[in-house]
């Protein structure tokens, strides 16, 4: 779990770096954070993403670091839970708990693929009205230099 005001101020590591990291990672990631969505009078940071279908409104107001934290967070099943006030913690984080007793954990064993590289993965039920958060993909490393 993840808390932050949403502002980056000392990243060392690149965007896709993270993005990465999160992929290979077997970890859930849980982000509280409490920037929220700027205004319309506010230049979006990424305003190409929503007209190349890969982000909706929200995210296209969303500043750069924040929808960075929400893709991280996504990538390995988890969420970016957004606070407008400090007053609002508390139920963040029982959100979270709730979430995380209401889980059940998938394994997942592909056959008649290879299994260096990236795998993209998509998680659904028939059930209405059930929401599925799962990890987006998954990643096998090759085999290491010699």
């Amino acid at each position: 779990m993840l808390f932050t005001d949403g502002q980056d101020s000392a990243s060392w590591l690149e965007n896709e770096d993270i993005l990465q990291a999160a992929r290979e990672s077997s970890a859930l990631l849980h982000i509280v954070g409490t920037e929220s969505l700027p205004t319309r009078s506010r230049a979006p940071t990424l305003p190409s993403l929503r007209s190349h279908g890969f982000a909706s409104e929200s995210e296209e107001m969303e500043s750069g670091y924040v929808y960075l934290l929400r893709r991280a967070a996504e990538t390995t099943g988890g969420a970016y839970w957004p606070v407008e006030s400090i007053a609002s913690l508390p139920a963040a984080f029982l959100r979270i708990l709730e979430a995380s007793a209401a889980r059940y954990v998938l394994r997942y064993e592909p056959t008649g693929v290879p299994r260096v590289g990236r795998h993209r993965l998509k998680v659904s039920v028939r059930r209405r009205g059930v929401e599925v958060r799962a990890r987006q993909e998954y990643m096998v490393p090759g085999a290491p230099p010699q």
